[in-house]
């Protein structure tokens, strides 16, 4: 591990206050502080740190923007790390306790000991152009009304298995039902009116694979953002949070303890749908998949193995800019 003497500020923020742990060159030591989240609370902290101090602070939804937005024009460095990171952090380092200011110092502590030593990797915040900001709001309400129709489309079903449920209620779910979808096909109507020449040309080279749909496909655009800011294949599972999570006891108890689950839940759902179907028309996630099987290894476990290898062949189609080929995927998958 490298040792770093750069100068960092951990800041749990929520909707109104920003709660902030940091080294104070003045007085030497460590302190906390509590802003407000606004522009004035803005440049409180500006006061309280250096030019080059790295801002670190864990994605909030839409909490975090204007403070992100605030100082990357100001020109510091930002880095916006995945909650779930910070919590399994907090885990190893046996952190119970739950307040703001004990969160703003472990964020403190991760920036300090796992960024600034790079053992892991976190891209600089940068400012979304006007039309990207749309995209990621668009998909944000295209997500919630998704939840909305599955929780309808549930209640539902559940309602068909009593046979007492009046047919008014039966209708006003269906109802509901069509105004969601309805909905949602709007929000995608004015998604793909974002789409660039060159996002178009994405999509259309990543669904050349058995299995990738217009979802999975807008997930690799969106969400990866076309694998411009990954290295390899396996940086884009972790972030995913599809790579396998091991417990391991001593020098010789290994056990399978999942995934992660430390990425974004909502592109696992959409890229799992899309492996469903892969494990079908896909001929390395075919195989793949059957294999696994007859060494015992359980449905999820195969599956979870398919979402990979559908990541692979994407990230893999991306960086080459050739189509996919199932001939060579297939060959390569007998090799492996």
């Amino acid at each position: 591990m490298k040792i770093t003497t750069s100068p960092l500020v951990g800041i749990d923020v929520s909707s109104k206050k920003l709660d902030l742990y940091f080294f104070s060159e003045k007085k030497n030591k460590e302190l906390s502080k509590k802003m407000d989240n606004n522009t004035k609370g803005f440049g409180e902290i500006e006061k309280s740190i250096t030019k080059s101090t790295t801002i670190v602070l864990e994605a909030t939804g839409v909490y975090h923007y204007n403070l992100c937005s605030y100082f990357f024009l100001k020109g510091y460095t930002i880095k916006v790390v995945n909650p779930t990171a910070i919590k399994y952090y907090g885990m190893s380092k046996l952190k119970r306790d739950k307040t703001d200011k004990i969160d703003a110092r472990l964020i403190y502590d991760y920036g300090k000991n796992m960024i600034l030593s790079q053992d892991v990797k976190v891209h600089n915040w940068r400012k979304p152009s006007v039309s990207s900001l749309k995209r990621q709001q668009l998909l944000s309400m295209i997500q919630l009304e998704t939840k909305h129709l599955n929780a309808y489309s549930s209640q539902y079903h559940s309602f068909k298995n009593c046979n007492d449920t009046s047919q008014e209620i039966f209708d006003w779910l269906q109802d509901k039902i069509q105004a969601v979808e309805e909905v949602i096909a709007d929000y995608e109507k004015e998604l793909n009116k974002l789409n660039t020449e060159e996002d178009k040309s994405f999509l259309k080279l990543v669904k050349t694979i058995s299995g990738i749909g217009d979802k999975s496909a807008m997930v690799f655009l969106h969400t990866f953002q076309q694998f411009t800011n990954f290295e390899s294949a396996k940086q884009v599972i972790c972030y995913l949070g599809t790579n396998p999570r091991e417990y391991e006891s001593g020098s010789s108890v290994k056990k399978y303890k999942g995934i992660s689950k430390m990425g974004v839940k909502d592109a696992r759902k959409i890229l799992y749908m899309a492996a469903l179907s892969a494990k079908k028309y896909n001929t390395a996630c075919r195989s793949l998949y059957k294999r696994l099987r007859e060494r015992g290894k359980k449905h999820k476990q195969a599956m979870v193995a398919v979402i990979n290898k559908l990541v692979k062949q994407a990230f893999a189609i991306v960086k080459s800019g050739e189509p996919y080929n199932p001939e060579y995927y297939s060959l390569s998958n007998r090799a492996a």
